[in-house]
């Protein structure tokens, strides 16, 4: 296999395998009426609730209006609220409710059922060898977009 062609396969590989995942990922979350993103939403309330909008979007390297829409529905299913910050009125921040909160546990399990399925026959070292080249990858790809900034 050529070097040109080997690279659109690994590159069409690597789109197929993460569309695999994340639908999988996607299908158990539905169990838990959760919807594709909004456990990464949670996950980083998890960790530090009373976020902003503004600061979800950030760390989630998407635009704060795919944001907004998730958190509208977020709330409408009572995961999280919006409260405007003590400190200053015009910041909205986003706090857990105690079902957002309670969404931990069946995500986090979710979340290694499909990674213990994924690397189920990885040797330790195959796995740290996948990290190494996909830090690789993205590394070049970081690089690229600083490039075009």
């Amino acid at each position: 296999m050529g070097d040109q062609i080997l690279r659109q396969a690994n590159c069409a590989l690597l789109g197929q395998i993460c569309k695999r995942y994340q639908g999988q990922t996607n299908s158990m979350l539905q169990a838990v009426q959760l919807h594709r993103g909004q456990e990464l939403i949670l996950a980083q309330l998890w960790q530090q609730d009373g976020l902003t909008p503004s600061e979800l979007a950030e760390r989630l390297l998407v635009q704060p209006a795919t944001i907004t829409n998730a958190l509208q529905a977020m709330e409408r299913s009572g995961m999280v609220e919006r409260r405007r910050a003590t400190h200053d009125q015009r910041v909205v921040e986003v706090f857990l409710t105690p079902a957002g909160r309670a969404s931990q546990a069946p995500v986090e399990a979710i979340w290694r059922t499909v990674e213990e399925c994924a690397f189920s026959d990885f040797s330790a070292d195959e796995e740290h060898e996948l990290h190494r080249l996909l830090s690789k990858l993205d590394a070049n790809l970081v690089r690229l977009a600083e490039q075009r900034a």
